[in-house]
């Protein structure tokens, strides 16, 4: 390339700033301003979590049974992130231990429909499908295992297995055994829901 076409080059490139400076400067302005606007926020997330945190380990120092217990855990409850999850759980456990099973179904429900998150959804799910097993209908239990998604994988072991003992429980034979047999051939599964599920085989096989 000569150098007079250098230099034609950088005289458009110059007078082209020169028409256009303000548009220029105005979008970099705007950029800017975004990127403040960001890092504010970014930096105020940081500092709510930090802020919860300490509410959340101040609230789990003070008696379960008392009533500032609960109306620190209700205050955080409400926060759109972990804590306010991990907060619903630490009330839905309190219901649980006063033998209110129904309240706590409907709860666990609430939770469940308020959460964005499908790795909590899951959590939550097979969390409550566990706690409430013997004490509620099993349509109940169906109908929080409807919130699970197989999937993310991580915890479909739990899934199978819930659904291995409602079979059981409806005493729908082949489905018990389509289950177990599902559980048993996965690898991703765990050796110690697959030794649960054979040992309940071997317990209905013996004593049905």
């Amino acid at each position: 390339m000569s150098e007079i076409t250098i230099k034609n080059y950088q005289t458009i490139i110059i007078n082209f700033f020169k028409k256009n400076y303000k548009i220029i400067l105005s979008i970099l302005i705007f950029f800017i301003i975004i990127f403040a606007v960001f890092q504010f926020y970014l930096w105020n997330k940081n500092k709510n979590i930090l802020k919860l945190s300490l509410e959340y380990e101040e609230a789990l120092s003070i008696k379960k049974s008392s009533n500032e217990f609960k109306e620190k855990l209700l205050k955080i409850s409400k926060e759109k992130n972990i804590y306010g999850t991990i907060s619903s759980l630490n009330l839905i456990n309190q219901i649980i231990e006063e033998k209110d099973y129904e309240e706590a179904y409907e709860n666990y429900l609430i939770l469940l429909k308020k959460e964005n998150d499908q790795i909590y959804k899951n959590i939550i799910s097979i969390n409550a499908s566990y706690n409430l097993f013997d004490y509620i209908n099993l349509d109940k239990i169906s109908n929080l295992l409807s919130y699970f998604d197989t999937s993310t994988e991580s915890l479909n072991g739990y899934y199978y297995e819930l659904l291995f003992m409602i079979s059981i429980k409806n005493d729908r034979k082949e489905d018990s055994i389509n289950l177990a047999q599902q559980i048993l051939d996965d690898d991703k599964i765990s050796s110690l829901i697959k030794d649960r599920v054979k040992k309940i085989n071997v317990f209905e096989k013996y004593n049905k």
